[in-house]
């Protein structure tokens, strides 16, 4: 669903489903809309911002129904409308159940999901905004974006790979998803079942059909991962263009601390990686084909980033990016010590 496939943006995606809190995304980099927004495609998906004239109305419309609502650019306050919503005051009478917004009163629908999404990459949120909603951290981490890379630069090299793999995970998704379907069938039958077991003949035959479609999607399951084991080795050998990338971003999203105005996009960047590989030479031979996109990606990322950089930070910027590069390669020992030292100065001596 577009997510990266790194450990810390997955758990960021099971709270943002499963917890028992309505999330809220701190999101600069806008991973976590994306990807709710291609999640909630098929639902209906309603998305506004706190300023909208229709904000009111459409929270109610969305609660009514049971329609996802992404709540976008919140600031570090919330709109106190949401109160009720957030700490799910849902009101009971008889087989009604609805909640209070303002002056009126809401059926709450079941199906009903809220996210919340911020771009302020450090917010200062109050305590009683960490106890009403789930925080969580969208930030894009190395490997996160490393990943993210990767699946670019296969899906231009090797398209039919990366068509493959995408298929695959759906697949892999969908049997598992299946055989859970089958387990909780079975539980119920069994649970639901009286008298002898040997003489349900209906609960046998449920039985041995679980059983044989059990077995085959095992089959399946154990197959893809095979597969999934030859694909993501054919696409590690493009992993050394997707790290150089990820290297060059990190050492663009440091440069904010030397003049807050050096900010720069992910969505921007990834469009850099992009013509990155349009203008590299091809060459049939992989390790050649790398060494030219490497060597593009570095010179367009550095004319880039020098167009909006003051003529007395790019000699700064150049010694960055050519130590973390080093560093990346393990070519130089003891870099992270001294790094906010040769970035920023002695702060103590300007005070």
């Amino acid at each position: 669903e577009g997510l990266p496939s790194d450990g810390l943006s997955m758990q960021n995606g099971v709270l943002t489903v499963r917890s028992s809190r309505w999330p809220l995304c701190i999101d600069p980099q806008m991973q976590a809309v994306n990807w709710i927004k291609r999640r909630e495609a098929n639902n209906k998906l309603i998305v506004r911002t706190f300023t909208d004239s229709d904000f009111a109305k459409q929270l109610e419309l969305a609660i009514n129904y049971g329609i996802p609502l992404l709540i976008e650019g919140v600031d570090e306050g919330l709109d106190p409308l949401l109160d009720p919503v957030l700490e799910k005051n849902i009101v009971t009478v008889g087989s009604r159940r609805f909640i209070r917004l303002g002056d009126k009163e809401v059926d709450w629908n079941e199906n009903f999901r809220l996210y919340l999404t911020t771009k302020l990459s450090n917010p200062n949120y109050t305590p009683s905004i960490y106890g009403k909603a789930m925080v969580i951290n969208f930030n894009v981490t190395q490997q996160g974006l490393q990943e993210q890379l990767l699946n670019i630069v296969v899906g231009y090299e090797r398209p039919e790979l990366e068509a493959q793999r995408e298929s695959l995970v759906r697949e892999m998704s969908e049997n598992r998803t299946l055989l859970k379907d089958f387990e909780d069938l079975l539980l119920e039958e069994l649970a639901n079942s009286s008298g002898m077991m040997l003489d349900n003949q209906e609960l046998i035959t449920t039985l041995e059909d679980t059983k044989h479609k059990a077995i085959e999607i095992t089959e399946k399951l154990a197959l893809a991962k095979t597969t999934a084991e030859e694909l993501e080795r054919l696409c590690d050998g493009y992993r050394p263009a997707a790290k150089r990338g990820a290297i060059l971003f990190f050492v663009l999203a440091v440069l904010s601390s030397v003049n807050t105005m050096y900010e720069h996009s992910l969505s921007l960047f990834q469009d850099v990686f992009r013509s990155s590989l349009r203008k590299s030479k091809p060459d049939h031979i992989l390790a050649r084909r790398l060494a030219s996109i490497i060597a593009t990606l570095t010179k367009n990322v550095y004319d880039y980033t020098c167009m909006g950089l003051f003529e007395k930070h790019k000699l700064l910027f150049s010694f960055q990016m050519c130590v973390q590069i080093l560093s990346g390669e393990d070519a130089i020992e003891h870099f992270v010590e001294y790094s906010d030292f040769f970035l920023k100065g002695n702060v103590s001596l300007e005070k």
